[in-house]
């Protein structure tokens, strides 16, 4: 049988373990990184006003930055690497997504 090991943060690869045992795999946890939120300043904050296009890199991003409640330009076109974190735009900044055809296939544009 074959023995995936799963290296999503901590909490994060529970779900995708359980696909893959139905799947007929033995899966493992295996966490190698921890999430941790910083706290940045409101003048660190600040270029995400002027900012023209915002790229999230993974839902946790969405939901820190989300959670500072910073000043952001939504007129911004925002960026996600996948249909998971685009969702989670929607839901924490109201922005819809929009697929550009010249865009690489992983990456949705907001």
């Amino acid at each position: 049988m074959t023995h995936i090991l799963i290296t999503r943060p901590e909490g994060k690869g529970a779900a995708l373990a359980q696909q893959l045992e139905q799947a007929g795999y033995q899966a493992s946890l295996f966490p190698v990184l921890k999430i941790t939120h910083l706290t940045p300043s409101s003048t660190e904050l600040s270029p995400l006003l002027n900012a023209d296009k915002i790229i999230f890199i993974s839902q946790d991003a969405v939901s820190a930055l989300s959670q500072l409640k910073p000043d952001i330009n939504t007129k911004a076109q925002f960026y996600a690497v996948g249909q998971q974190t685009a969702d989670v735009i929607y839901e924490q900044f109201g922005v819809r997504y929009l697929r550009l055809n010249h865009s690489p296939r992983w990456m949705a544009v907001i």
